[in-house]
């Protein structure tokens, strides 16, 4: 089954993995990273030093990084840095990896 995406370059997506370790997630996010970074805009947002960031600095991809942890999503500073990094991407599409994630940008 072959799956034919059509987007317009200025489409910009907005990948976020804070997970540090690697696994099957990161791993398919890099995938799917790679795969779309020729037909929108591609952005990631990553936590410090993660494994998933170090692979995407070999690309030519637009990274940001973050502090992530458990109970992240309740500090009020940390909810406003998201919020001024969203507003300034103004992503069409975000491709969360874990619940942590969506809590955080949500």
């Amino acid at each position: 089954m072959n799956i034919n995406i059509k987007l317009m370059k200025e489409n910009t997506i907005c990948f976020v993995n804070t997970s540090k370790p690697w696994g099957g997630g990161e791993s398919w996010q890099l995938e799917t990273i790679l795969a779309f970074r020729d037909k929108a805009k591609v952005v990631t947002v990553t936590s410090a030093n993660s494994i998933l960031q170090t692979k995407i600095k070999g690309f030519d991809i637009e990274n940001y990084s973050v502090k992530a942890r458990k109970f992240t999503y309740l500090n009020p500073f940390n909810f406003y840095r998201i919020y001024r990094l969203l507003k300034k991407l103004a992503p069409e599409t975000i491709l969360f990896n874990t619940s942590n994630d969506f809590k955080m940008f949500t």
